[in-house]
C-alpha cells in the first residue's frame, strides 16, 4: 500500500521492474528464499507481539528486518516494514570485539594492576590482577559500573595517598607515587582519561609491585652503611677516586 524509493532501488538491483502499489512486496521473480521465508516467519510472529525485529544474513549482508502491526480499531489491518542494511555496523562491531578481546588478553597477561574509573568513580575496566588484589587485600569483588571509591573513604595512609593521586588526575595531571598497601609496596601511576573530543571522561591507573626492588635498595643502602662503618673503624688509610683523580671517599684515618 506504500513504499519508499529505497525499496524500488533494492528491487532494481535485482534487475526487476519496480513493484506497483497493490502488488506483492516480494515479486515472484526474486529468488531469495532466506529473506522471504524469514519475512513470512516474522509476519506470523508479529500477530502475537505487535512489533518484532531480527537480523538476517544473506548475500554477504546483515539485514535488520523490523515489522510493526498496523491496527484498525482492534484487528490488524496491515504491517509497516523497515529493512536496514547493517553490514558496515556489523563489521565495525566485529572489529571492535576483536580489538577489545586482544586488549583484554594483553592487560590480563600482566601482573601489573590496571583499572579505569569514570567521573563518578565507577569502574569502567580492570584486569584480573586488580580483581585478585581487591579480593586478597580488601575482601571485595570489583564489578564494572560499581563504585571504586567506597573503600577509599578511610583514614589509612595508602587510601589518603590514592585519593590524592585521583584528585590530581581529575585536574588533568599524570602523577606517580609509591604507596604501601600493608607489606606490599606499589608504584602507582594515575592519568586522566581523554576521549577523541579532548574531553576528560575519567581516570586510568596502573600499579606495579615494587616490594622486592625496595627491599633490594634497602639492603644495598644498609650494606653501604656497614661498609662505611667498617672502613672508618680501621687504622689504615682508605680512599677512593674517580677516573679523573677526584676524591670520592676518604675514611676517618685519612682525616686523622
Amino acid at each position: 500500500i506504500a513504499k519508499n524509493k529505497a525499496y524500488d532501488q533494492a528491487i532494481n538491483s535485482h534487475n526487476i521492474e519496480p513493484v506497483e502499489l497493490g502488488k506483492l512486496i516480494f515479486p515472484d521473480q526474486i529468488n531469495q528464499p532466506t529473506i522471504i521465508n524469514k519475512f513470512r516467519e516474522l509476519i506470523a510472529r508479529v500477530y502475537l507481539v505487535d512489533a518484532i525485529s531480527e537480523v538476517v544474513y544473506f548475500n554477504d549482508k546483515h539485514i535488520n528486518i523490523t515489522i510493526i502491526a498496523l491496527r484498525d480499531e482492534t484487528q490488524i489491518s496491515g504491517f509497516a516494514v523497515l529493512l536496514q542494511d547493517l553490514t558496515k555496523e556489523h563489521q565495525l562491531q566485529k572489529n571492535l570485539d576483536i580489538s577489545v578481546a586482544n586488549l583484554s588478553a594483553i592487560i590480563n597477561s600482566t601482573d601489573e594492576l590496571i583499572w579505569s574509573l569514570d567521573k563518578e568513580f565507577r569502574f569502567v575496566a580492570f584486569n584480573s590482577a586488580l580483581a585478585n588484589f581487591y579480593k586478597n587485600h580488601f575482601n571485595l569483588e570489583p564489578k564494572i559500573g560499581h563504585s571504586g571509591y567506597s573503600f577509599l573513604n578511610t583514614q589509612e595512609e595508602s587510601m589518603i595517598q590514592l585519593r590524592q593521586l585521583y584528585a590530581l588526575a581529575f585536574e588533568g595531571k599524570k602523577t606517580t607515587a609509591e604507596i604501601a598497601f600493608g607489606p606490599i609496596i606499589g608504584e602507582v601511576t594515575v592519568s586522566p582519561t581523554i576521549n577523541d573530543k579532548g574531553e576528560q571522561i575519567g581516570i586510568s591507573a596502573i600499579a606495579r609491585d615494587i616490594t622486592t626492588r625496595k627491599a633490594f635498595e634497602k639492603n644495598l643502602s644498609d650494606s653501604k652503611k656497614r661498609y662505611k662503618e667498617v672502613v672508618n673503624a680501621v687504622h689504615d688509610i682508605i680512599f677512593q677516586t674517580d677516573l679523573e683523580g677526584n676524591w670520592t671517599f676518604l675514611n676517618k684515618s685519612w682525616e686523622r
